[in-house]
């Protein structure tokens, strides 16, 4: 699976794209496959510590 994953909250630059093993879900629990996924403005100000 593919992530954006951001291990140091320092600003849009701490953002990386990584590829991650895929989870096994546990018991009593789904795996969802997701097709597509957007990176919002909101979600560049949590990383920045300035959304409000």
């Amino acid at each position: 699976m593919h992530a954006w994953l951001c291990e140091n909250p320092v600003g849009v630059e701490a953002l990386t794209w990584k590829e991650l093993p895929t989870p096994a879900p546990q018991a009593g629990q789904v795996l969802i496959r997701i097709e597509a996924a957007s990176l919002n403005f909101p979600d560049l100000l949590i990383v920045q510590n300035k959304y409000q």
